[in-house]
C-alpha cells in the first residue's frame, strides 16, 4: 500500500506540476497578448491624435489663407475707393481749368496741394511723382522736389 500511495502521490504531483506549468504558461501568454493588444490600441490612438492635430493645423492654415485673401481683397477695394476720391478731386481741378476758372498752373498747384493733404487709415498718404521720379506732391517736405527713383527706406 505504501507503493500505491507513493505512486498516487507521484501522479498527483505530476498532474499538479502539469497544471501549474500550464497555468503559468497561460498567464504568460495572456499577459503577452494583453500587452500586445494594449500597445496596438495605444498606437492607433496616437495615430488618431496625430491625424486630428494635423487636421486642426490644416483647418487653421486654410482659415488664415482665406482671411488673408479676404483682407487683401478688402484692402484693394478700399484703396480703389480712396484712389477714386483722389482722382475725382484732381478731375474737379481739371474741370475748373477746362471752364477757364483756373489757369493750368493754378489747377495743377491746387490739385497737388490737395493730394498732399489726403490721409487714410493709419496716417497713410498719397503722393505724386513726375516721369523722372521727382516728388511733386509729398506730405513730407523732406521729399518734396527730390528725385526718389533709387530711394530706399530703412526697411529696404
Amino acid at each position: 500500500m505504501g507503493r500505491v500511495r507513493t505512486l498516487k502521490s507521484k501522479i498527483l504531483l505530476l498532474v499538479l506540476i502539469v497544471l501549474l506549468t500550464a497555468t503559468v504558461f497561460f498567464i504568460a501568454v495572456s499577459k503577452w497578448e494583453f500587452e500586445s493588444a494594449l500597445y496596438q490600441r495605444e498606437q492607433e490612438a496616437a495615430k488618431n491624435d496625430l491625424y486630428l492635430v494635423s487636421q486642426a493645423i490644416e483647418n487653421q492654415y486654410q482659415d488664415l489663407v482665406y482671411h488673408n485673401r479676404t483682407v487683401l481683397e478688402m484692402r484693394k477695394k478700399a484703396m480703389k475707393d480712396i484712389s477714386g476720391v483722389v482722382i475725382s478731386t484732381i478731375d474737379g481741378f481739371y474741370e475748373r481749368f477746362s471752364k477757364g476758372l483756373l489757369s493750368e498752373h493754378e489747377a495743377k498747384q491746387a490739385a497737388l496741394e490737395r493730394v498732399r493733404t489726403f490721409r487714410y487709415e493709419n496716417n497713410d498718404y498719397f503722393f505724386v511723382y513726375d516721369a523722372d521720379y521727382t516728388a511733386i506732391s509729398h506730405p513730407d517736405p523732406v521729399f518734396q522736389g527730390r528725385k526718389l527713383k533709387d530711394y530706399r527706406d530703412a526697411a529696404g
